[in-house]
């Protein structure tokens, strides 16, 4: 009995552990990119840019959980919490910002491996209901 109770006591432990560390290793991946800025460009989808819409760049920054951007917030998007995952060798993003005149831009990010690039797409949904989809690249500023 006693040893069952060892037993049982030894795996919760290190079932708690494990927890810990993978609760830990998501807050370490959101610590990965606050504090950084990025300066990405932006290219509309082809049925967009055959309708006048252009490229622009945007600086991001990530910083207590939240990201902002730039442009975006001269459209009057204000800033907005961001999730991450992290993966063996990638990193993940996605961040949704309002704005009670422009609609909602929804961006999706990836980080490549050594985390000085990312790129990945927004969309926004216009305060019309259209939707304008592009694709982003950028790279960390130092």
């Amino acid at each position: 009995m006693r040893r069952s109770l060892i037993a049982l006591t030894a795996l919760m432990l290190s079932t708690l552990a494990a927890h810990a560390g993978e609760t830990q290793k998501g807050m370490n991946s959101l610590s990965q990119l606050d504090g950084t800025r990025w300066t990405i460009t932006a290219m509309p989808n082809e049925a967009w840019l055959a309708r006048g819409e252009s490229n622009f760049t945007d600086t991001l920054t990530f910083a207590n959980s939240q990201v902002s951007f730039e442009n975006s917030e001269m459209r009057e998007f204000a800033a907005g919490q961001y999730a991450t995952k992290l993966s063996k060798d990638r990193q993940t993003f996605t961040a949704m910002l309002k704005s009670p005149k422009e609609g909602t831009a929804h961006y999706r990010g990836n980080l490549n491996s050594n985390r000085d690039q990312m790129y990945g797409n927004i969309e926004w949904t216009r305060a019309d209901g259209k939707q304008v989809v592009y694709t982003f690249q950028g790279k960390k500023v130092e």
